[in-house]
């Protein structure tokens, strides 16, 4: 499936972009939305995937497993995360 992307917009602190998708009618059918997750849903031992840009690193997906819930991880210059803590 070939379509062409557009960036409409996007808030690179917040690290979430609009895309316009071009694609023929057909193919745009095709497509099925994925569901996102809730970090209260969260289980130790689960495998995760995260997609975006963590630290300011660009293209990344990251996979791992979380270790543990309700925990707080202070990076230096960024926001602090008490959903999970993964390990990678």
């Amino acid at each position: 499936m070939v379509c062409v992307l557009q960036l409409i917009g996007g808030d690179p602190d917040k690290d979430i972009a609009v895309l316009q998708l071009e694609c023929e009618t057909s193919k745009i059918e095709e497509l099925k939305p994925i569901s996102l997750g809730q970090s209260s849903n969260l289980l130790v031992g689960q495998k995760v995937y995260a997609i975006g840009n963590p630290f300011g690193l660009d293209h990344t997906l990251t996979q791992g497993i979380v270790s543990g819930v309700g925990r707080e991880l202070n990076t230096p210059g960024h926001t602090c995360f008490a959903s999970a803590c993964l390990l990678l």
